[in-house]
């Protein structure tokens, strides 16, 4: 994770806003504290926050889980949960964050800063959005799976079409997981609501059988190109 320990809020509940806060400033980010919420000098102005916990406590292993809030311009708190295993808290939250920086992290810094050379321009329900698609996280024991990459990109697009989306900022999340061959779990989510008629038509496509545990992440952000 980094040098820096999490702060410690009670027993089982911690805070990484210490860790996040250097983060941002590593990538130039003036930042001031508010409230106990991080407000970087964005382009679209936000306010973010974490909070991890023990979910889980084993004989030999610890579950984690990272919230992680951002508050945009109209109001709205949007949040990315990330869950991790380790024999420590200390290695369970270093999954944690290591999860979000890879997911999410350069994902909210790109489109809040309006980056657009990062983005792919959708029009959905009418509407012109930049289109933020973060890295494609992909855990797994044994050999690595084959997964349909260029199917998933596509339902995926059919899936925001479907769904259309209005003139706001929208936070965009898949997930998927299989082990002994069958599917644990299936979660397309727009702002944090599951979308049943998309994780029933992403459950279809041709996802690989494998004995070995694999899961699949994929986070993006829709920032209409119209101020906001």
């Amino acid at each position: 994770m980094t040098d820096q320990t999490p702060a410690t809020q009670d027993s089982d509940d911690y805070t990484l806003n210490q860790i996040l806060h250097a983060a941002l400033t590593a990538h130039g980010h003036q930042v001031r504290e508010e409230d106990g919420k991080l407000i970087p000098d964005f382009a679209v102005p936000a306010a973010l926050d974490t909070l991890a916990y023990v979910s889980q406590r084993h004989d030999n292993a610890v579950v984690t889980r990272l919230d992680v809030e951002t508050a945009l311009p109209d109001g709205r708190l949007l949040y990315e949960a990330y869950g991790d295993v380790g024999a420590t808290v200390e290695e369970a939250l270093s999954g944690n964050w290591e999860n979000f920086q890879e997911s999410a992290l350069h994902t909210i810094l790109d489109a809040f800063n309006r980056r657009r050379s990062k983005a792919q321009t959708l029009t959905l329900n009418g509407i012109p959005f930049d289109a933020y698609t973060g890295n494609t996280v992909t855990k797994y024991a044994g050999d690595k799976p084959e997964l349909p990459a260029d199917a998933l990109q596509n339902a995926i697009r059919e899936a925001l079409r479907r769904a259309r989306p209005d003139r706001r900022i929208h936070f965009v999340r898949f997930y998927y997981s299989q082990s002994a061959g069958e599917t644990d779990c299936v979660e397309f989510l727009i702002d944090n609501e599951n979308q049943a008629f998309a994780e029933t038509a992403l459950a279809r496509l041709d996802w690989p059988r494998r004995e070995h545990f694999y899961s699949l992440r994929q986070f993006l952000i829709l920032m209409p190109q119209e101020a906001v």
